[in-house]
């Protein structure tokens, strides 16, 4: 039969309640939290594809001259990095190692020089990477080239100036007035390009040096897409956890009308049922009436 009835006090079905009402409202925000971070994962995943596309088009796009591609203040768009340039001019100061930065080529140093451009402008050439497992004070420098060259490279946009400063001819970040200063130049001057710097495509004449060329930007996709899809996978393992969880709970304290007949049929109703009942007691003096009214 349909007919069900709660078991139970009131005030135990009231604390039955609350407590899966707490328990609901903690399994919703669980859920909300994993939805959230797999939003998170999906816009990193949504970011990284971007990111991989505009290097593909960039990095293998045709060389222009570096003039075109920068704007008045020597920044760029964030569409044109990677964008090979050509230039031409001649390196100006000492070369400048920069520390701390691996390019997974094992140990090593980047080898910066800057050049003094045909129009004026200073620019800072990433050279090439240096591997080495010696400490600074015991690297030999390769040397500038001598004389005007000419090199195609690929723009990037230049660094903050890191805390740490200046150390000899070293530096921590690919900062334009920093590597200025450790080249030994005088004080930055408006030719400075401050908001970019360019790798060399090759090392050309330096490879004799024993520098390398920097390798292709990594266009790896990552793991955010399956790491969204696990998040999401947990909300509705959570929400569906806490479904099976009350509709067990719920069921297990209903008490159907059908239970309450198989209880009247159980052994101890019928034992009591078997019982004979009592005889009634007559009363004494209408027995005693009864008898004196036959003898008279």
């Amino acid at each position: 039969m349909s007919l069900t009835v709660p078991t139970g006090t009131s005030d135990t079905r009231i604390h039955q309640v609350r407590s899966w009402l707490i328990l609901g409202i903690a399994a919703v925000l669980l859920a909300a939290t994993c939805v959230f971070l797999g939003l998170w994962q999906w816009g990193r995943h949504e970011d990284r594809s971007a990111r991989i596309e505009q290097i593909e088009r960039a990095y293998n796009a045709p060389a222009v001259p570096v003039s075109e591609l920068l704007d008045s203040d020597g920044s760029i768009p964030a569409d044109i990095q990677w964008h090979p340039v050509t230039l031409t001019g001649h390196y100006v100061g000492d070369p400048v190692l920069v520390r701390n930065r691996p390019v997974g080529l094992g140990s090593g140093f980047h080898v910066l020089g800057v050049m003094e451009l045909e129009d004026g402008s200073r620019l800072v050439i990433n050279r090439g990477y240096l591997p080495t497992k010696l400490s600074p004070e015991q690297v030999t420098i390769p040397p500038i080239h001598p004389g005007t060259v000419t090199l195609t490279g690929r723009v990037r946009p230049s660094e903050p100036n890191n805390s740490r400063g200046v150390v000899g001819n070293q530096v921590y970040t690919f900062s334009p007035e920093q590597v200025i200063e450790a080249a030994g130049l005088p004080e930055p001057t408006d030719g400075l390009v401050r908001y970019s710097y360019v790798v060399a495509a090759e090392s050309g004449t330096d490879s004799s040096a024993g520098m390398l060329a920097l390798p292709a930007p990594s266009t790896d996709i990552g793991s955010h897409l399956s790491y969204a899809f696990q998040w999401w996978i947990f909300a509705t393992g959570i929400l569906g956890l806490y479904v099976v969880l009350a509709l067990r709970e719920f069921r297990s304290r209903r008490l159907t009308l059908d239970d309450l007949i198989d209880d009247e049929r159980s052994p101890a109703s019928a034992h009591k049922s078997s019982r004979k009942p009592k005889k009634p007691r007559i009363d004494e003096d209408a027995e005693d009436a009864a008898v004196s009214s036959q003898l008279q």
